[in-house]
């Protein structure tokens, strides 16, 4: 059940992310504002279905994730710059997401 429940969590923290790209784009192009909305909310809706099957200890974890996305996400979609310090920022949080992940 917990392979599921992951995947419907890294699902949801990937949808949050997007919404959080669309979100900085929509700032200035209303379209892509609406559509960061609506992907907040499918995220929602499959967050709370994950934290109904499972402890919200272990589903919150991988809300961290999303830092990591985002500035992926930014780097790659909207040229924000991705130092070496974001880099091992964002290896600290993939370690503890994945400590988290495992107990």
């Amino acid at each position: 059940m917990k392979i599921k429940i992951l995947g419907i969590i890294l699902f949801s923290v990937l949808l949050g992310s997007f919404a959080q790209i669309f979100l900085k784009i929509g700032i200035s192009n209303f379209t892509f504002l609406i559509l960061g909305i609506l992907f907040y909310a499918i995220s929602t809706i499959f967050y709370f279905y994950a934290l109904s099957k499972e402890d919200l200890s272990w589903c919150y974890s991988f809300v961290g994730l999303s830092y990591v996305i985002v500035n992926l996400l930014s780097f790659v979609l909207i040229d924000e710059p991705f130092s070496t310090l974001k880099f091992i920022g964002s290896l600290i949080i993939s370690v503890g997401v994945t400590f988290v992940a495992l107990s």
